[in-house]
C-alpha cells in the first residue's frame, strides 16, 4: 500500500500523490518524433493498410484490432469456472469498486451489458474496463498483432476506493498532435481509424461516449499502450 492507501507493487512507480496514470511510455525506450511520425503514417496519410479487411457486420478487422469475441469468450470462461451467473458476474465486477460505489451511489452495470456483448460487437470503453480489470489483463490481450510496445504493459492497480477509466481528453490529446505534426485532418484521421471526425473531435469533452475497438485503434495507431490512457480514478 503506498501513502494514499492504493495497491502498489513491488518497484511499481506507476501512482502519482494524484492516483492518476503516470506517462509510462515516456517512462519506456525514448522513441525519437520522426519514429513517432512514421509510426502513424499509415493511418493519416496514403492509403488504408493493405492487412485491413471488412467483416460481414461492416465493421473495420485487423491484427490490431480489439476482438471482442475473443473478449466474450474469455468473460464467459471463467465466468463458468466460478459457476457464477450473468448477475452473480455483475454483482461480482461492481464489487471491486465497493467503497466508491457506496460513496458515490452510482448504479451497476446490467447484467445484460456483459451477457449481450459477443452480440453487439462493442462496448464502451469504460464498461470495458470493469471486465479486463477482473480478469487482470490488459486490453492488447485481446489482439492478434499488437504493435511494437504496446503488449504486455499491465493496468494501473485500483482498490476497492477506486476505479479504472479511459482519460479520453489526454487520447484526444494525443491523437490531435499526432495528426498535426503529419498536416492530416480529421477526415483523413477518420478515414483512416475507421470512424467519422465528430468521434474523433468528440473525445475532446466525452467520458462515456467511444466504443471500446474505437478506442483501441487509436492507440494501436499511435503505438502507444492503452495503460498510457487509463487512470486510477473516484468517479
Amino acid at each position: 500500500m503506498n501513502h494514499a492507501g492504493k495497491p502498489t507493487r513491488k518497484g511499481d512507480s506507476r501512482y502519482q500523490p494524484n492516483g492518476s496514470l503516470s506517462e509510462i511510455g515516456d517512462q519506456q525506450r525514448p522513441i525519437g518524433k520522426s519514429k513517432v511520425e512514421s509510426s502513424i503514417l499509415g493511418f493519416f496519410v496514403g492509403r488504408m493498410p493493405a492487412e485491413f479487411r471488412f467483416s460481414e457486420a461492416n465493421r473495420v478487422t485487423s491484427p490490431q484490432d480489439f476482438d471482442i469475441p475473443a473478449f466474450f469468450a474469455a468473460i464467459d470462461a471463467r465466468r463458468h469456472a466460478e459457476h457464477l451467473t450473468w448477475l452473480a458476474l455483475t454483482k461480482t465486477i461492481w464489487e471491486q469498486s465497493r467503497v466508491l460505489n457506496e460513496r458515490r451511489k452510482d448504479h451497476p452495470i446490467s447484467p445484460a451489458t456483459v451477457r449481450n456483448l459477443g452480440e453487439r460487437g462493442d462496448v464502451s470503453c469504460q464498461h470495458a474496463l470493469f471486465l479486463l480489470r477482473w480478469l487482470d489483463v490488459p486490453p492488447e490481450t485481446f489482439i492478434a498483432e499488437p504493435q511494437p510496445g504496446t503488449a504486455g504493459i499491465p493496468l494501473p492497480l485500483a482498490d476497492d476506493a477506486h476505479r479504472l477509466r479511459w482519460n479520453l481528453s489526454k487520447l484526444y490529446r494525443t491523437l490531435n498532435a499526432a495528426r498535426t505534426s503529419r498536416g492530416a485532418t480529421w477526415h483523413q484521421a477518420a478515414k483512416h481509424l475507421h470512424c467519422t471526425a465528430n468521434q474523433l473531435t468528440n473525445l475532446r469533452i466525452a467520458k462515456f461516449a467511444t466504443g471500446m475497438r474505437l478506442a483501441m485503434r487509436i492507440t494501436q495507431a499511435l503505438r502507444r499502450p492503452a495503460a498510457n490512457f487509463i487512470d486510477v480514478a473516484e468517479w
